[in-house]
């Protein structure tokens, strides 16, 4: 029956997903793009004031033009985040979704972006999805356990970050 394989393949990701990090211990290195604004910059000044609207229609009002005016390269990165949290709220899934990927496509190492479109996908439901961002998790975790040093970074000192942060997202995942 369709359900019950699709069950078996969902608990099988669950289950590499857990292996993955099962074996590695607590952490503070970072998985993903960090995106920075300057405190009172103008970009700065809009997104407060988006993320201060506290009606929805004038909150995207407000994101549109944000991501029209800034939202260029990485920066796009912080509107899409915000997209997605949006038209979870309103389980808008499809656009939702839609904002995740754009997400993905500008760091596809954003792995709280790729857990999130999980649970989306889980609440949905559609496990067509939940399979495709369990893989795509799967590989981000990969790439972070494969991934040389920083330079300047001692190939031990790497590996007990690579362990602690692969910990501390134990739980997320």
């Amino acid at each position: 029956d369709f359900w019950e394989v699709a069950m078996r393949r969902y608990l099988i990701i669950l289950f590499a997903l857990f292996l993955l990090i099962a074996p590695v211990q607590a952490q503070r290195g970072q998985i993903g793009k960090s995106v920075m604004l300057s405190a009172g910059s103008p970009e700065d000044k809009a997104l407060t004031e988006v993320t201060e609207a506290t009606d929805p229609a004038k909150k995207l009002e407000l994101l549109d033009k944000w991501l029209a005016e800034y939202g260029k390269g990485d920066l796009a990165i912080l509107a899409y985040e915000m997209y997605v949290v949006h038209y979870t709220s309103e389980k808008n899934y499809d656009k939702a979704f839609e904002y995740g990927e754009k997400l993905l496509a500008l760091d596809p190492d954003a792995i709280n972006m790729a857990v999130s479109l999980i649970r989306l996908a889980s609440e949905k439901p559609d496990l067509q999805r939940v399979f495709t961002y369990g893989e795509h998790v799967a590989a981000i975790i990969e790439r972070y356990k494969s991934s040389p040093p920083a330079e300047g970074t001692s190939p031990d000192d790497w590996a007990k970050i690579k362990s602690e942060t692969l910990a501390e997202l134990s739980s997320t995942i």
